[in-house]
C-alpha cells in the first residue's frame, strides 16, 4: 500500500521547485528588459544626440596656452550626418587660444551622428574641455558617453537649445509652507518630485506625484504646481505639448513660508533659494547635483583674516555621500595661499548629489575661489549654472 503522505510531500517539493524556477525566469526576463531599456538611445522631442565613438590620441598644431588656474572651457561642435566634426567654436572669445590648441584634435573625434525622428542628421553638440596647467591632454566632458548614457545633464539639455528645440520652462512658482526649522543641521534634505503635463500654450494638463520623501506636504506642493506659470516647449519654432518634472527641495536653512520663486529674479537670490525649485525636462542623469549648505553659498568670510591679494584659484573637489569635501588638487600657489585654500575647503559643506531613487551619490567638481582683496571670498561652483542657460530663447 502506497503512503499517500509521502507522495503529497514530494508533490509539495516539486511544486516549490517549479515555483522557484518560474520566479527565477521572471527575474531574468525583467533583468533583460531593464538592460534593454537602459541601452536604449536617449531621445527627446524626436532628437537623439550625437555621442562619441572614438577619441584618438592628442593632435595639436600649437603649444598649450599659458594659464595658472585649472579651467573649464566650453566649445560648440558642428557634426555632420556621418559623425564627423566640421566646425569647432569656443563659446567665449577669451578662449580662442584654447580653441587653436585643441581644434585639430577635436576634429579627429568620431561620433555616432544625431538622429531626428529616426533619420541621421547634422547637429550641434556642446562639450567642455577641462584644462590643467602644464598638462597637455585636457579632459573632455560630453553630454553622452560612448555607451549612450547621459553623463552631464546640463550639457545634454543645452544641446537641444543649440538644435532649435527649446525645452519647457518654469517661469514662476507660488509661495508654499513647511514646518522645517532653520536650526536643522542635517545634510539630507526632503524633496517632492512631480510629473507635469503641458499643452502647446504652457497650460498644465495633468499632475502626478512621482516620488516624495515629505508626504505630509504632497498635496500642498501639487496645489502649488497647478498655480505655477510655465512656458511651452517649441520644436523648430512650433509650440508643442510636453512632459516635464518639477523638483521641490526642502532646504532647512531658508525661510518658510517661501517667497514667490521667479526665474527672472534668480540672479538676486541665494543659491539655496535658486535651487529649491528646479524644472527637469527629463529624468536622465542625476536628479540633483550638490548644493552648498550655506544660505549665502556664493561667499565665505574668513574671520580675522585680511587677504589683500586679488586673485582667482581653481580647486578640484570630491564631495562624498555625506556632503563632506575632499580637496583633490588646486593650482600652483604660494605657501600662504595654499593654507588659505585648504581652510576654505575645510569649511565647505554640501547637500550631496542625488539620483532619481533619492540615493546620495559621490560627485567631483571644480570651484573657482575669487579673492577680492579682503576677508570675503567669492565661490563659483562651476557645476551649478546660474540659470537655465541651455534653454533660453
Amino acid at each position: 500500500m502506497t503512503d499517500n503522505r509521502f507522495d503529497d510531500q514530494w508533490k509539495g517539493v516539486l511544486a516549490m521547485v517549479r515555483l522557484k524556477i518560474t520566479c527565477a525566469l521572471l527575474v531574468l526576463t525583467a533583468s533583460a528588459s531593464i538592460s534593454a531599456e537602459s541601452n536604449a538611445r536617449p531621445s527627446l522631442f524626436g532628437l537623439s544626440l550625437a555621442y562619441p565613438q572614438q577619441v584618438p590620441e592628442l593632435v595639436t598644431v600649437s603649444n598649450l596656452p599659458y594659464f595658472r588656474a585649472e579651467r573649464m572651457v566650453p566649445f560648440i561642435l558642428d557634426i555632420d550626418n556621418k559623425g564627423q566634426v566640421t566646425t569647432v567654436t569656443s563659446e567665449d572669445s577669451i578662449d580662442m587660444a584654447f580653441a587653436e590648441y585643441a581644434e585639430a584634435w577635436i576634429k579627429s573625434f568620431r561620433f555616432e551622428p544625431a538622429t531626428f525622428n529616426g533619420e541621421k542628421t547634422e547637429s550641434r553638440l556642446p562639450v567642455i574641455l577641462q584644462f590643467r596647467p602644464q598638462v597637455r591632454l585636457p579632459e573632455v566632458h560630453f553630454p553622452l558617453d560612448s555607451n549612450r548614457v547621459v553623463v552631464d545633464t546640463d550639457l545634454y539639455f543645452k544641446a537641444f537649445w543649440l538644435n532649435n528645440i527649446h525645452l519647457p520652462q518654469l517661469d514662476k512658482f507660488p509661495s508654499y509652507f513647511c514646518d522645517l526649522k532653520q536650526s536643522d543641521s542635517s545634510v539630507i534634505y526632503k524633496y517632492i518630485l512631480i510629473r507635469v503635463g503641458l499643452d502647446e500654450l504652457g497650460q498644465v494638463t495633468n499632475v502626478e506625484l512621482v516620488r516624495s520623501s515629505f508626504p505630509a506636504f504632497n498635496m500642498h506642493i501639487i496645489s502649488a504646481v497647478l498655480w505655477a506659470d510655465f512656458s511651452p516647449a517649441t520644436v523648430h519654432g512650433t509650440p508643442v505639448p510636453s512632459e516635464c518634472f518639477v523638483l521641490v527641495s526642502f532646504f532647512p536653512r531658508i525661510n518658510y513660508p517661501t517667497s514667490v520663486w521667479c526665474k527672472s529674479k534668480l540672479d538676486s537670490v541665494s543659491l539655496l533659494e535658486r535651487f529649491r525649485i528646479r524644472l527637469l525636462p527629463d529624468t536622465v542623469g542625476m536628479m540633483a547635483k550638490p548644493v552648498p549648505v550655506l544660505v549665502q553659498g556664493s561667499e565665505l568670510t574668513l574671520t580675522g583674516k585680511y587677504l589683500l591679494i586679488r586673485d582667482t584659484v581653481s580647486a578640484s573637489l570630491h564631495i562624498d555621500t555625506n556632503g563632506v569635501v575632499i580637496l583633490r588638487r588646486f593650482g600652483k600657489v604660494g605657501k600662504r595661499m595654499r593654507s588659505t585654500v585648504r581652510e576654505v575647503a575645510a569649511r565647505l559643506r554640501f547637500f550631496p548629489a542625488y539620483d532619481y531613487q533619492g540615493r546620495p551619490h559621490p560627485f567631483s567638481g571644480l570651484v573657482s575661489l575669487v579673492f577680492q582683496g579682503s576677508s570675503r571670498i567669492r565661490i563659483l561652483y562651476l557645476w551649478l549654472p546660474a540659470d537655465n542657460f541651455y534653454s533660453k530663447n
